[in-house]
């Protein structure tokens, strides 16, 4: 298998090293069948450390602030079913784009089931969903200060990496 992130030049040509890794592992498989899947990456697993780290934040601050414990799974269910929505709106309304923020599926039992999830934001969509929560009204009621964003991330956002 073949897994390549990168960026995409401005005149639309891919960098070099990108394409000739790509024409080595085409002509490993000549002759066979393969599956090419093109899209944006999705967020990385240390910007997801980074949200982890912001719920812990607020965890903190909802008990020191209210005295209320929350479970951090609560408050990330709380947040996905307040934010998600409306990532997704405002992605649709300025890039025209839809954002795959649920997933559905069907039980044995026949039941179908619906769950929101994080996981198929891509690094742009998931920085907006984080910067929604920490300017959330009763987050910025707490006057929570949160860890700074890792360095090396591009934009002074939780974006992945510049390859």
């Amino acid at each position: 298998m073949l897994e390549l992130t990168f960026e995409i030049a401005n005149d639309g040509t891919l960098p070099k090293r990108v394409a000739k890794q790509i024409r080595a592992w085409v002509k490993q498989h000549a002759g066979g069948t393969v599956m090419w899947t093109l899209g944006r990456p999705r967020r990385s697993t240390r910007a997801n450390a980074y949200y982890w780290c912001c719920i812990a934040t607020i965890q903190r601050g909802y008990l020191v602030h209210t005295g209320t414990a929350y479970a951090d799974w609560a408050l990330h269910e709380h947040y996905k079913a307040t934010y998600l929505p409306v990532v997704a709106a405002e992605w649709l309304h300025e890039y025209g784009e839809e954002v795959e923020w649920a997933q559905q599926a069907e039980t044995p039992g026949g039941v179908v089931k619906r769950r929101l999830t994080t996981t198929l934001l891509d690094p742009a969509q998931f920085a907006a969903y984080v910067e929604l929560i920490q300017q959330d009204e009763a987050v910025l009621a707490m006057g929570l200060d949160f860890e700074p964003v890792p360095t090396g991330l591009r934009s002074g956002r939780i974006l992945e990496p510049a390859a």
